[in-house]
């Protein structure tokens, strides 16, 4: 609230979580008087709508949340929160949230949507309110993809920074690998343009760092010549869980780097938006993209589509924009508690721990295990060409499960526990830092995400352009002075 002399105070339950207790009235004036967005504190309308993240999980309570118009907002946003040692997070969609910016500076970037596009030199450049689903339609009118996510609603940025890992990501490589320039905020307010000719050594940790060393006010990337692609998915019951995945692990040995799929267990929703079959039902689910003619795309799907007696079908051709709808990926708001690890193999002990796997799924309601298939154009990649590692991993395994009250969350962890130790004997040890989630926080966790070499890089990186660690509300890597 805002008390009669215009000091931002903060209720009992902030001060909990230790949020600050008093904001300097007069520079909180002058900041909002630099501000083309708006500031907003607890008690002013539209603050709950602004500090909500799409992952319900985090119900955040910063002391301010500044909606930002443009990088001057941004750049005075930093300033403010440095000078008021504010701790500083940053949302766009609040999708990729790792730690709720309680008593902080939440800079909320949703108002900063431009996109521009060339097509003739197949790149374009977008803000970071920018969701998938307004480049790919934008771009589609040029017969250009863009590498977008698997869900149409997720951010660019988060995104991008994190790897990136979508339909095209087997012929395309990551989303990360195909940025050509980055405008950013650095922890020091300053503007900074970043690329292979401008701050070479911070352009190759921005791709795969995520928000360690700055506010990204602009990103540049390349586009691709794809308009019709043939993707859905198939749906066979639980039971044939080790049918499927024996056919599944062989199938993919032998497709090309066109293709890109998945394969899930999955325990879905009794919802209408659901085909009947479908409804509250454990299924062994198996989703892909060509990106080539609907013809070839057919017949290398065959094998999979044409086995026992699937209960739906969805493949069929279709716009590389409307790729979105193939995993059927929530809209609303969710509270999802996650774990990933990347595999080394679906051999036959792999595949029977999955089976195990597949019956957990069946009585646990609302949860999934996909495997999505990586290798093709992500190996082939110079493993020093960004800070992406672990490029030689085939399999990446992503638990997830939705609740809401406190025994759902019990629950969920209990189910995602289970996986992670059914699958141990599998996993490489490493992770993707687009997949972390509320079961994946801390150092420990996102050092497994990168090789040794790599980490050293990022913390090299950290000492030089965030010394303070003033970008810590993330996936952190802390400079080296933090472990001193």
């Amino acid at each position: 609230m805002v008390n009669i002399e215009g000091v931002i105070t903060v209720s009992k339950e902030q001060r909990v979580r230790g949020a600050p207790t008093n904001i300097d009235p007069a520079a909180l004036k002058n900041f909002k008087a630099e501000m083309r967005g708006s500031v907003l504190a607890p008690d002013e309308t539209g603050y709950d709508e602004a500090r909500k993240a799409w992952n319900t999980t985090y119900d955040q309570h910063p002391a301010l949340v500044a909606l930002v118009a443009g990088a001057p907002d941004v750049i005075a946003a930093v300033n403010f929160a440095r000078e008021q040692n504010l701790r500083v997070a940053v949302q766009s969609t609040g999708h990729g949230i790792a730690y709720p910016c309680d008593g902080g500076l939440l800079i909320n970037t949703s108002r900063m949507t431009d996109i521009q596009i060339d097509p003739q030199s197949q790149t374009a450049r977008v803000e970071p309110g920018v969701l998938w689903g307004d480049v790919v339609n934008q771009v589609q009118a040029f017969g250009l993809a863009a590498l977008s996510g698997f869900a149409p609603n997720v951010g660019v940025i988060g995104y991008t920074l994190g790897g990136g890992f979508g339909w095209l990501v087997r012929k395309y490589g990551l989303a990360a690998d195909s940025v050509r320039s980055v405008d950013l905020v650095t922890a020091d307010g300053q503007q900074a343009h970043v690329s292979d000719m401008s701050n070479s050594d911070l352009f190759w940790g921005l791709r795969g760092g995520g928000g360690n060393f700055g506010i990204v006010t602009s990103i540049e990337f390349a586009l691709y010549p794809v308009v019709e692609v043939f993707g859905g998915r198939v749906f066979y019951p639980v039971e044939m869980a080790k049918e499927v995945l024996s056919r599944y692990s062989q199938w993919v040995e032998t497709i090309p780097y066109e293709l890109t799929s998945t394969i899930a267990i999955m325990h879905l929703p009794s919802i209408a938006d659901l085909p009947e079959p479908l409804r509250g039902k454990a299924m062994v689910i198996v989703g892909a993209c060509y990106a080539g003619s609907a013809e070839d795309g057919a017949a290398l799907l065959r094998p999979i589509r044409e086995f026992g007696s699937p209960v739906v079908d969805t493949f069929a051709p279709m716009r590389y924009a409307d790729t979105g709808t193939i995993n059927s990926d929530p809209v609303e708001p969710q509270g999802p508690y996650g774990h990933t690890e990347l595999i080394r193999e679906l051999s036959s002990d792999a595949i029977d721990k999955l089976v195990e796997v597949a019956g957990a799924c069946s009585k646990s309601p609302l949860t999934m295990v996909e495997i999505r298939h990586l290798g093709g154009a992500v190996a082939q990649v110079d493993r020093d060409a960004n800070a992406i590692s672990h490029r030689d991993a085939p399999f990446v395994l992503h638990t997830t499960a939705l609740g809401a009250s406190p025994e759902d969350v019990a629950r969920l962890k209990q189910f995602t526990a289970f996986v992670a130790e059914a699958m141990r004997p599998f996993k490489t040890g490493g992770a993707l830092l687009n997949f972390l989630g509320d079961g994946d926080v801390g150092e420990g966790r996102v050092r497994a995400v990168y090789s040794p070499e790599h980490y050293r890089r990022l913390v090299e990186l950290k000492d030089k352009y965030d010394p303070e660690n003033f970008f810590r509300l993330n996936h952190n890597i802390p400079p080296s002075s933090a472990s001193r």
